[in-house]
């Protein structure tokens, strides 16, 4: 970590507390690693970018380091706009550069890590790679291990290599053993304009409410620990079709707890699969009252 990295941390404490950090925690941490994230949802090549750096960012805080999200904008012209030229994509590959390199240095990067989704901002995210190892003058054997770190924790979420190739294939189960799992996606959204601190858990659950003088059947659940991200956050929830039944009601349910008390949760039933619903639902949260919490 770099001399002045501690010193951002310790002195912008209401400012990072706010956007969900532990100041304290971060300032003893490995080093900091900038993520560099081209995104927007207008175009293929570049929607799926956001979901991405939330990952690695996980990913990362996972072994003890800490992940920051640097945002710029992708946009594409010329035949996929139906635009007579690429004079906004060949500037934007500038701006997307500038964004990176800006972002980095102000936080205090220790190391750089890009997505992109295209061939405007994959050239652009090149750039500022080479200009700040360029341009720091101490290419220091720290700085090294440091890059080689976040290398190698980004390896290490591979999964590992198959012998399958090498092996005889396994005989393939009977049909009455095979089960083919169905899934329930969506995202889960928050009405106030809260920033969450690490701590928090999102708790996603897949309802049987046919009954109505009777609980509510589980059917899946999906627990995501938050760590440092914010909402919104995708789920998804894996079911077996067996389970469901035409004639039945079927709902999505989720509730955000801190230390086990609950924080956030749904107000209102969001039906899904049967008698017409949707598999894909977006969930909005709202903030418990303290009185109720429990």
């Amino acid at each position: 970590m770099r001399e002045d990295s501690p010193i951002y941390w310790k002195n912008n404490r209401v400012e990072m507390r706010t956007a969900g950090f532990d100041p304290d925690r971060a300032a003893a941490t490995n080093p900091i690693a900038t993520i560099g994230s081209a995104w927007t949802n207008a175009h293929r090549c570049n929607n799926r970018v956001r979901a991405n750096s939330d990952l690695l960012v996980d990913l990362i805080a996972e072994r003890g380091r800490q992940g920051l999200v640097v945002g710029a904008p992708a946009a594409s012209d010329a035949l996929t706009q139906s635009t007579p030229t690429a004079g906004h994509s060949l500037v934007l590959r500038d701006v997307v550069a500038d964004c990176f390199e800006i972002g980095h240095r102000a936080r205090h990067g220790e190391a750089m890590i890009v997505i992109s989704g295209c061939d405007k901002t994959g050239a652009a995210a090149l750039t500022p790679l080479a200009r700040t190892d360029a341009v720091v003058p101490r290419a220091t054997p720290a700085r090294c291990l440091a890059s080689a770190q976040l290398l190698s924790l980004l390896l290490l979420a591979l999964p590992p290599m198959s012998s399958a190739a090498a092996d005889p294939p396994a005989a393939p189960p009977p049909a009455s053993a095979v089960t083919t799992a169905a899934t329930v996606t969506g995202s889960v959204v928050m009405r106030e304009r809260l920033a969450l601190r690490p701590g928090f858990a999102l708790t996603v659950k897949l309802l049987d409410v046919s009954r109505a003088d009777a609980p509510a059947v589980v059917v899946a659940e999906q627990v995501i620990p938050l760590g440092t991200r914010q909402l919104p956050v995708s789920f998804e929830l894996t079911y077996d079709p067996a389970r469901i039944e035409a004639n039945h009601r079927y709902a999505v349910q989720a509730r955000i707890e801190f230390q086990g008390q609950l924080a956030f949760i749904t107000d209102q039933q969001y039906p899904v699969l049967t008698r017409g619903a949707p598999a894909h639902v977006d969930l909005v949260v709202k903030r418990v009252p303290k009185k109720d919490r429990h």
